[in-house]
């Protein structure tokens, strides 16, 4: 069944200064005042699974669907545009596609079963196709974010690379390195299953982080998925500030990640995330979505890693946000559990 889809818009919330000392922290209830989609809607408008989306300054918002294998594109006012390809190894065809970005008005996708970038016009023609010299890149989860400058960076989740995050040019080539992993290096996964059921959380899991570049500066936000620990590095490499937090909520994320643990196969095991997504806007100020909770939670953090708000918003579990200009942009719908 095709999961639910709702796009909402928090209009002049988020880029209010509010001049805070530091620890000092604004909390605000968003409430959309625009919304789109629904299980009511046509069969082209409804998406199985997004796992990335933007809003363009045309108006228009772009949408990755993993399980659906295609792009679509909607305009701001929740018109359906197109669909752009199905399943399949061809030019403008995907597997499992996670990201999608705009360079030079056309987009990139991240084509994850693949293994490859596909640089496409927004009809939908293939224009050119790079393999990820990585091949056990994206079939792992890793997270990618592309520049407007179609250079891009991964978290390679400790594997075969010592570095948290790399930097590559569209062709694939290695550029950079951010952050020292936690542990050694490996070329394989190793599961750790038993340490996860005794609580404990693995170097794997520490080393998964969500990559989100600063566009002005090019500094680099570095999200620990599994810890509460966010970093930022400069556009060298050089380490600026480390953050960590402590919120309520990780205390509930952290006892659920336990019990299901517990209760799961004897080789079975689920993940431990306290972070959906995270996007920064052209100020500088970071947001971060937080995961496990049905109400929809976001922080702001200042460039000099200082949290200034916490928003709090619908009861739709809200997996993905983009923030532009004065508007956040975010979608909702049921959770999905691996």
């Amino acid at each position: 069944m095709k999961r639910k889809i709702i796009l909402y818009v928090i209009i002049g919330t988020l880029l209010i200064s509010f001049n805070l000392q530091p620890e000092e922290i604004k909390e605000t209830i968003l409430r959309p005042v625009f919304q789109f989609g629904g299980l009511n809607t046509e069969p082209q408008m409804q998406l199985n699974r997004p796992s990335d989306f933007l809003v363009t300054n045309n108006n228009e918002i772009i949408i990755s669907d993993t399980d659906d294998h295609c792009v679509v594109l909607f305009n701001t006012d929740g018109t359906f545009i197109r669909r752009i390809g199905r399943k399949g190894q061809g030019p403008g065809e995907f597997i499992r596609p996670i990201k999608v970005s705009l360079w030079e008005d056309n987009l990139l996708v991240a084509d994850s079963g693949n293994y490859r970038i596909q640089i496409l016009t927004k009809s939908g023609e293939c224009i050119k196709t790079y393999r990820f010299t990585e091949s056990t890149l994206l079939g792992l989860d890793a997270h990618v974010f592309f520049t407007k400058q179609g250079d891009y960076y991964y978290g390679t989740n400790g594997l075969a690379s010592s570095h948290l995050i790399v930097h590559c040019s569209i062709k694939g080539e290695k550029l950079e390195g951010f952050g020292d992993i936690f542990g050694e290096k490996k070329f394989y996964v190793d599961m750790s299953t038993d340490l996860i059921k005794k609580g404990k959380i693995p170097n794997r899991y520490k080393n998964k982080v969500i990559p989100v570049v600063e566009p002005k500066s090019r500094s680099l936000y570095c999200v620990h998925c599994s810890i509460p620990v966010i970093k930022k590095f400069s556009s060298k490499g050089k380490l600026l500030w480390e953050k960590h937090l402590d919120f309520p909520e990780f205390a509930q994320i952290k006892s659920n990640w336990i019990k299901l643990n517990k209760e799961a196969p004897p080789k079975g095991s689920y993940n431990l995330e306290y972070w959906a997504d995270a996007d920064v806007n052209k100020e500088g100020d970071f947001f971060l979505l937080m995961r496990g909770s049905d109400q929809m939670t976001l922080l702001q953090i200042s460039p000099q890693g200082i949290v200034s708000s916490v928003y709090r918003g619908v009861k739709d579990k809200i997996s993905l946000i983009n923030a532009i200009n004065e508007d956040l942009w975010a979608f909702g719908g049921e959770s999905h559990k691996f």
